[in-house]
């Protein structure tokens, strides 16, 4: 007599993703690796989801950005500068402030300098 299989369904799971932005990168690039890194934080701003990390690579000046997704409780969005100095020295697009975070909650900025604009940080 055959016995039946009885799967148990499990809870919806989103594995985090580390992207990668560095000056010699290209915003058509996977991003997902450092070897193929997109060249903006903008792009990588604009593909993060909740719980997932952004490396910038230092030695190199970037435009700022502006980040639209709120990470969760459980899920922080990180976007930290790492390999030397990151420096936000043009605004993001729009707006006067190096970094934009336009109701986003649960986000960790780190390592990262904003030189020569009015606004640093907006939040």
């Amino acid at each position: 007599m055959r016995q039946r299989l009885w799967l148990e369904p499990l809870e919806d799971r989103c594995m985090p993703t580390t992207w990668h932005v560095a000056a010699f990168g290209d915003d058509g690039a996977t991003g997902t690796d450092e070897l193929d890194p997109f060249l903006t934080i903008q792009r990588a701003a604009d593909v993060v989801r909740p719980g997932d990390n952004v490396l910038v690579r230092g030695g190199a000046n970037y435009r700022g950005f502006t980040l639209r997704t709120t990470g969760t409780e459980l899920g922080t969005i990180t976007v930290f500068g790492w390999n030397g100095l990151v420096v936000i020295d043009r605004p993001a697009d729009g707006f006067v402030a190096g970094i934009v975070l336009d109701r986003a909650n649960f986000v960790m900025v780190g390592y990262m300098g904003v030189r020569g604009l009015p606004v640093g940080v907006q939040a």
